[in-house]
């Protein structure tokens, strides 16, 4: 994004870029609603005309194994590779054979920005501990017809690491139809930004661990950092929890500045300083 206008909260319209209203500009590329309504938006676009995606479902019985392969080689991969593993099942549409449908998997999930025989390359190890294929398949595809998708996040945190205990628990639910949990690698080029970035908190987190139910024999393993994302943060009440302490401090002022009542704070609020 490299322009903005906004109506602020004592109704001037302004224009927020690196060059007019810097505050503002930097405070609203991750600091979510709180400094005034965007009425447009100007960005620069890059060119990824095609991607190799989709998503390929494994057996489940070899899931501690393949995430503990994944814990290592993650931190190998090329910035254009973008991947998660899914402990879930099969989903019962006609995409996928009908003796499969419920079926409890481990999934892998994969947009990688580039050729697709340099996606097979670097993606062959991780597949080949995961085992046989059940389904799925990963496919050149325009990049506008891709999706990572992702699961309902009942339960985020955010990780440097995946310790052997909680991976053998994260094992244990294989035989939980009902439970979906996602580790997602992050890293990449997020967790390296350039100079004026905005406010987007905890960007050197490895992993995002996403369970969509409580799952109370994983509260003692889980070892929370307390530390999201407002893209995922369910509760509005922890909005602080997604901002480094530095971030956060500077939100508030920029708050104070635009919004010093606080009148946009049916959101995730930043309060002003």
């Amino acid at each position: 994004m490299i322009r903005a206008e906004v109506v602020t909260a004592d109704g001037r319209v302004v224009v927020a870029s690196a060059d007019e209203h810097p505050d503002l500009f930097w405070a609203i590329r991750g600091g979510s609603g709180n400094f005034g309504i965007v009425t447009s938006l100007e960005f620069r676009l890059y060119s990824v005309p095609r991607v190799h995606a989709g998503i390929v479902y494994f057996g489940i019985d070899r899931a501690a194994e393949t995430l503990k392969f994944y814990r290592d080689w993650s931190a190998t991969i090329p910035n254009e590779l973008s991947t998660a593993v899914v402990l879930t099942k099969i989903p019962a549409t006609e995409a996928f054979p009908a003796e499969l449908h419920g079926t409890r998997a481990l999934a892998i999930k994969v947009t990688y920005a580039g050729e697709a025989d340099l996606a097979e390359h670097v993606l062959k190890p991780l597949f080949e501990v995961a085992g046989p294929r059940l389904a799925g398949e990963l496919r050149t595809i325009p990049f506008g017809e891709s999706a990572m998708g992702g699961t309902a996040a009942r339960y985020l945190d955010l990780v440097d690491t995946l310790p052997d205990d909680l991976i053998e628990e994260f094992a244990q639910l294989t035989g939980d139809s009902a439970t979906t949990v996602e580790i997602r690698h992050w890293g990449g080029a997020m967790a390296h930004p350039g100079p004026g970035a905005g406010p987007v908190g905890h960007r050197g987190a490895t992993y995002s661990v996403i369970i969509d139910q409580e799952v109370p024999q994983l509260a003692d393993v889980l070892r929370t950092t307390g530390r999201t994302f407002v893209n995922f943060l369910a509760d509005p009440g922890r909005a602080d929890s997604a901002y480094s302490e530095a971030d956060l401090n500077r939100l508030r002022a920029v708050k104070r500045a635009y919004d010093p009542d606080n009148f946009f704070h049916l959101n995730h609020n930043i309060r002003p300083a």
